[in-house]
């Protein structure tokens, strides 16, 4: 597959098989994150431990529960709710707070890594909910548990594992949000 047949081919997938990656095609992905273009410091944080991801999904959807947008508070209230969609491999991006581009260098080693996924047939959805229950300095107990460096926040996370025959891909709008200045 090239590039653009990678492009065009990748989806957000919500919902996966409970099948584990394979490890070394895992950290083939993982690490196209760390060739990306960068902008300062960021910390790459794959969490394969169930528990701790059921422990995770738990405090999104507290977070979700108390939220004042009804279709999150929806969300957070479903008993059947999973933020990872089912996926057993979540990858956490972080950056120091002090880093003005943390965002964008996070992302950047994220799209790499999703593109790789996707060249592999591995699904992945790119999000920023799971960082939500950290941005006011709550839940600190479960941050620790991520075991970031000093000073470092999540900034976006990336599901990643084999998808579900179940899953739809619905299709990608037609968006007019180009425009050229020659």
């Amino acid at each position: 597959m090239d590039t653009m047949d990678i492009i065009k081919k990748r989806r957000s997938i919500r919902n996966y098989t409970n099948e584990k990656i394979d490890e070394n095609i895992l950290k083939e992905v993982i690490n196209t994150a760390t060739i990306a273009p960068v902008a300062g410091e960021f910390q790459i944080t794959v969490i394969e431990n169930q528990e701790l991801l059921e422990k995770y999904n738990i405090v999104i959807k507290e977070f979700l529960k108390n939220s004042p947008d009804e279709n999150m508070k929806a969300m957070g209230e479903n008993p059947n709710y999973n933020a990872f969609y089912g996926a057993n491999t979540l990858v956490l991006f972080s950056a120091p707070d002090e880093n003005p581009f943390g965002g964008l260098t996070t992302s950047l080693a994220a799209e790499n890594m999703i593109l790789a996924a996707t060249e592999f047939d591995l699904g992945t959805c790119y999000m920023v909910s799971p960082i939500f229950p950290f941005n006011d300095g709550a839940n600190n107990d479960l941050l620790k548990e991520f075991n970031l460096p000093d000073g470092f926040k999540p900034v976006c996370a990336v599901t990643i594992g084999k998808i579900s025959p179940e899953n739809e891909n619905p299709k990608r709008p037609a968006l007019d949000n180009v425009n050229y200045v020659k």
